[in-house]
């Protein structure tokens, strides 16, 4: 599911902030117009205001002017510059700042000529408005004013910080919620495939086909270390220069069925073998299915790993000894298990199919010091990687590629299955 979620929440995350900012331009936009609009009713009242003024007096009065345009001003907060002017000479000037205005003066202190209007755009803006006085001459009033003040522009960030901050808390509830849904989906392709009993060989005697007459069942093995050397079969395997141990990967499609070997029943005289101290090998598929519920619930990993010495089977004392270097290292006891005639599982939760590699490539080295060299050991991985499953699927996954590192006398070899793959198959059986 995380695929298909990856481009959808893509998708929806620019949709989201394209919508944000067309959003906000146009919220801009309009502010921005109706604060012209109304520097544009304003310049038309102290029009009308300057002509009464005239009307009312003998021509234009500078203090009849001055405290007409200064009352303009104290109300409109925006207005920044006046200027009332013929075509060639300024009548009233009035600015709250010499920064709006750029005037040329002569030695009396009376502006010479037109002025030159200085304003920042967008934010500030130049208005224009003819003025026909009573006389039939023309003059104009032109105002310098601000359109987008900060007061204006505090709405609109407060408004985008809640879109992107709504979109924040959605995108944690989904990638909170993400997990669940898989293990949803997970759940519902492996209830269509119960305990995993159609995946296993057939009652007619279905084999498993060689890696060289099928490309659909085992692909080629690929080696974990570098330098490879082709070997027949479509089996990749390689020495390493330091202690020669031969290490694969067997890399399997979602179809790959691993051999269905029965399991013996249950023995309920104790938790542990007293020939070997091992846990029963009739509890290991119990308790596997109760580390694989777990695992699957917290979205953890888990790896189940077989190891066999080639010429050791239970009863014997070198058993005892394997199984003691093998108790000594993992740790945890009551994970430990008896598998087949002389194997032995372990489960290692938490950890990833890589991560399993290295730790087995530790324990060998540490029993490679210890047993003896007659007696090799060879090891056999797989792992949830997070498929829900039954823990009967994966011992046969472990066990098949324990078969396999037996068979073509390597050390480790670990079954890897892409669980986008895994689900398509599992779906494709209903």
């Amino acid at each position: 599911m995380s695929r298909r979620f990856l481009p959808a929440f893509v998708a929806f995350s620019v949709i989201v902030l394209l919508s944000v900012c067309v959003w906000s331009i146009v919220r801009v936009v309009q502010i921005r117009r109706a604060n012209i609009a109304e520097v544009e009713q304003t310049v038309d009242s102290i029009k009308q205001a300057v002509v009464s003024d005239y009307l009312a007096g003998d021509g234009f009065s500078a203090s009849a002017l001055s405290t007409t345009v200064r009352g303009y001003f104290r109300s409109f907060p925006a207005l920044q510059a006046l200027v009332i002017h013929n075509a060639e000479a300024v009548t009233y000037l009035y600015a709250r700042s010499g920064s709006y205005i750029d005037a040329r003066r002569d030695d009396s202190g009376a502006v010479v000529g037109l002025p030159e209007y200085r304003y920042a755009s967008p934010r500030e803006t130049l208005v224009r408005v003819p003025m026909v006085i009573p006389d039939g001459t023309i003059r104009s009033v032109a105002v310098v004013a601000t359109v987008l003040s900060r007061n204006d522009m505090f709405p609109i960030v407060r408004e985008v910080l809640i879109a992107l901050l709504s979109f924040l808390l959605i995108t944690a509830v989904a990638i909170m919620a993400l997990p669940y849904f898989e293990r949803r989906e997970g759940a519902a392709d492996l209830r269509s495939t119960p305990h995993d009993v159609d995946v296993g060989p057939e009652p007619s005697g279905r084999e498993i086909v060689e890696p060289s007459s099928s490309a659909i069942a085992l692909a080629d093995v690929e080696v974990v270390s570098p330098q490879p050397e082709i070997v027949p079969g479509g089996v990749v395997s390689v020495s390493e220069s330091t202690d020669e141990r031969r290490h694969a990967l067997l890399r399997a499609s979602a179809d790959a069925e691993p051999p269905n070997e029965e399991r013996p029943a249950p023995v309920r005289d104790g938790l542990y073998s007293p020939e070997s101290g091992l846990g029963w090998e009739g509890y290991l598929e119990e308790r596997l299915n109760t580390e694989l519920k777990r695992a699957a619930s917290f979205d953890q990993d888990l790896v189940l790993l077989i190891l066999s010495a080639k010429r050791v089977y239970r009863g014997e004392p070198e058993y005892r000894d394997f199984a003691e270097r093998v108790r000594e290292y993992f740790t945890f006891r009551d994970l430990c298990f008896e598998y087949g005639a002389g194997g032995v599982a372990v489960i290692v939760p938490n950890i990833d199919l890589d991560q399993g590699i290295e730790k087995c490539e530790d324990f060998l080295r540490a029993a490679s010091s210890t047993m003896p060299p007659e007696f090799p050991v060879s090891a056999g991985l797989s792992a949830r990687t997070g498929r829900l499953m039954s823990g009967n699927r994966l011992i046969r996954e472990a066990g098949r590629a324990l078969q396999r590192a037996t068979a073509e006398a390597l050390e480790i070899v670990a079954f890897r299955v892409d669980p986008e793959k895994y689900r398509s198959y599992i779906a494709s059986r209903v």
